[in-house]
């Protein structure tokens, strides 16, 4: 008898089924709404098999304790193998002051919308002028 160890996928399901839905929870590395349950890479018995989704091979646990819930832009960060930025191009802290819906600073968002303001108050009252 061949024993065969449960897949990618299966592996998935069992966590989900053990902890629920991501979208239940947030993110651990910014705290945004989590979409995806997450392999922390810490497993000694950890498995190698190939996602429905692309045909990378990908690491994966039978440990539900391994997963924890990521949004998909920290989940995709992660398994790049890259860091989440920590700040804007122009250094305001997005923990502090968040993102947009598109993923940009909203303190930058803001001002440009500010200077907007005034430089279209300043030509009008140019334009009342002449």
């Amino acid at each position: 008898m061949t024993v065969t160890k449960p897949t990618y996928s299966a592996a998935h399901y069992r966590i989900k089924a053990a902890k629920g839905k991501a979208s239940a929870h947030l993110c651990v590395d910014c705290g945004d709404q989590a979409r995806d349950w997450s392999y922390d890479g810490q497993d000694p018995d950890e498995l190698t098999g190939y996602s429905r989704v692309g045909g990378n091979p990908r690491a994966y646990s039978l440990d539900p304790d391994r997963y924890v819930p990521r949004c998909r832009k920290c989940h995709t960060a992660k398994d790049l193998g890259g860091p989440r930025k920590t700040h804007c191009v122009r250094g305001h802290e997005i923990a502090v002051v968040g993102r947009d819906t598109c993923g940009r600073c909203r303190e930058c968002k803001r001002r440009q919308g500010r200077e907007k303001y005034h430089r279209r108050q300043a030509r009008q009252l140019q334009e009342r002028a002449a």
